[in-house]
């Protein structure tokens, strides 16, 4: 039933609370039938809410170019961008211009592009104090904005509902079933997503199953190997069984020189041989296989993580409904596949982590896995299609693994599937 004057949240909350944890895919279907209903009506609703006056988006950032093209596609125009950073000042964005907050004209609706709540009531004094009215408005677009987000999260997980509901008939245990629907769930509603995620998580992360821990003389694989940090967490979990090889795979340069430090100090900690850890400046590919997609998911509710150095994950801020890059090297020259770099070892696990890239990273080592079954963590939570493709194509590879999923994180990040062969 549909309440007139409701809150999208408002309308699912009994819903929310009662399907807090769902434990079947029947329950999953009948949680989303509902998020449906709800979210059109809330859109119908709140689209004839807005008034008159230039629309204003004030925040340039990643929330706020989000939310213009999300209006864009409902086509609800947006005037301009305004921002406290004057860098912006006199820039564009979205092809919009972004100006000072003392150049919004008095009959404008500014609504407020940043969640976090004490840096948004700042800036609400501060358009209060220039005679600008913000919190309704701010409330509607952003209402607007997250139904329309779910929306289209729903058409577009529904276009590979069977492949989802394939993987979730491959996990081999109830608990990675249940986490399955949940993470599922999370992502697709957007609401509640730290409680679920809270309490869905666990430690170990890349290690979570016994299967994963004590390895006899072990060739570990570390792609994404980032600073050393996992290899070192290997190095903790694995040494009384014993390590034969450790290859991590880092393509960042100004990270790989930390990742060789570190490996070194490693060495030295653990008095392991010299070269019993091979630091390789290099990112894991595979061959350019363009993946098919009925429907094209949308931006996945993330923050935007920007650093000075590359090979780091970024979001971009690209036309609403469109693919996100999500890696990005020093040059195409420092990419291998582990197939052809790798050829003739043995291999024991490999742990692949790569921002987005993981699916092509596994494209690159097929014949490896063919070939020795190794353990397998590799992360699924860089792109929605992850939760589907990665699982599907492994199984493709080897049918006989095992397989299992834990969460290892309070937030969207850090969903590991687990393989192994019994």
């Amino acid at each position: 039933m549909v309440i007139e004057n409701q809150t999208l949240e408002g309308a699912l909350r009994p819903h929310l609370n009662h399907f807090f944890m769902v434990n079947s895919w029947d329950e999953l279907n009948g949680f989303l039938a509902v998020v449906q209903e709800q979210s059109e009506a809330s859109l119908r609703r709140d689209l004839g809410k807005i008034g008159g006056g230039p629309l204003i988006c004030f925040g340039a950032g990643y929330n706020g170019n989000l939310m213009v093209r999300v209006l864009n596609s409902l086509g609800i125009n947006v005037s301009m961008f305004a921002d406290n950073d004057s860098k912006r000042w006199g820039s564009a964005s979205c092809a919009l211009p972004v100006v000072a907050p003392e150049e919004i004209r008095k009959n404008s609706q500014v609504f407020i592009a940043i969640y976090d709540d004490k840096a948004k009531n700042a800036i609400g004094l501060q358009l209060e104090k220039l005679g600008l009215s913000w919190q309704e408005p701010t409330r509607l677009i952003q209402q607007i904005c997250h139904a329309k987000l779910i929306s289209d999260s729903l058409v577009a997980f529904k276009a590979h509902w069977a492949d989802f509901q394939r993987v979730y008939e491959l996990l081999s245990d109830d608990l990675s079933r249940k986490i399955y629907l949940n993470v599922l769930k999370a992502r697709i509603s957007l609401f509640d997503q730290c409680r679920i995620f809270y309490m869905l998580s666990e430690g170990a992360t890349y290690w979570a199953l016994p299967e994963f821990r004590n390895i006899p003389d072990a060739t570990f694989v570390d792609i994404g190997a980032f600073t050393g940090d996992t290899v070192e967490s290997f190095l903790h979990n694995n040494l009384p069984a014993g390590v034969r090889k450790i290859h991590a795979f880092e393509p960042c340069s100004e990270i790989f020189d930390i990742l060789e430090k570190n490996a070194a100090l490693l060495t030295e900690k653990f008095q392991l041989p010299a070269n019993l850890i091979s630091c390789h400046n290099s990112a894991v590919t595979g061959p350019g296989i363009v993946e098919e997609s009925k429907v094209e998911f949308p931006p996945m509710n993330l923050p935007l993580f920007q650093t000075h150095v590359t090979g780091t994950a970024v979001i971009a801020a690209c036309e609403y409904g469109s693919e996100l890059p999500m890696m990005a090297f020093d040059s195409q020259d420092n990419a291998c596949m582990l197939d052809t770099c790798l050829d003739g070892e043995k291999i024991d696990f490999i742990k692949i982590d790569v921002e987005g890239g993981d699916l092509k990273s596994l494209r690159g080592a097929a014949n490896i896995i063919k070939k020795q079954a190794p353990r397998l963590s590799v992360a699924i939570y860089h792109h929605h299609r992850d939760l589907f493709s990665i699982p599907l194509y492994i199984h493709s590879l080897i049918p006989e693994y095992t397989m299992s999923i834990r969460h290892h994180s309070a937030d969207i990040f850090d969903t590991i599937l687990y393989c192994h062969v019994r």
